[in-house]
């Protein structure tokens, strides 16, 4: 299995670049698991500060999650303005409302101009990054979301807040024993 390499100038991430611990998460903004699992992340970064350092990347699932690859548009769009996450929380936040035709207003409800939004689903690089991040999800062996890798190593404990804690604090041990 391959090792998702962390990239700061395309992998939207929250923390220190540098953090000891590097948690990455392959989403589908529209699957119910991926959505109850981030406050738990939230919440993980909050306690663990610059120790941590949150990526997320793409996988979406429009086979079984319709608006899916739309919400991975649309996070996209919304990071040309600055505003990945914005637009990746609102989506979260309205996850059970969602419909084709309410990403412009989401968009438009953080700051984003509708009309650069729309244009925006023409852009191809915005395409390119979700297809990227999905490649790569493959290479390194997901196959649903969320899937997460922990400094690498694929996590395959519960999806929860005091698991994940107890795996990010293990890391941090593991890598001051390596000095």
């Amino acid at each position: 299995m391959l090792r998702p390499i962390f990239n700061a100038a395309r992998d939207h991430y929250q923390g220190d670049p540098f953090a000891p611990v590097e948690l990455v998460m392959y989403s589908d903004l529209h699957n119910a698991a991926c959505a109850s699992i981030y406050p738990a992340i939230q919440h993980l970064r909050s306690m663990m500060g610059n120790d941590l350092k949150f990526v997320l990347r793409h996988y979406p699932a429009p086979d079984k999650h319709p608006l899916s690859l739309d919400a991975a548009i649309a996070t996209e769009i919304a990071a040309k303005y600055g505003k990945f996450w914005e637009m990746h929380d609102i989506i979260i936040e309205n996850q059970t409302r969602l419909s084709r035709s309410i990403f412009p207003y989401l968009a438009s409800a953080i700051g984003v101009d509708m009309a650069f939004f729309e244009e925006g689903r023409k852009h191809r690089e915005v395409f390119h990054k979700i297809i990227n991040d999905y490649e790569g999800a493959s290479r390194n062996g997901v196959d649903a979301a969320p899937t997460i890798f922990i400094n690498g190593k694929k996590y395959n404990g519960h999806l929860h807040y005091a698991s994940l804690y107890k795996t990010c604090r293990y890391a941090i041990t593991l890598k001051e024993m390596a000095f």
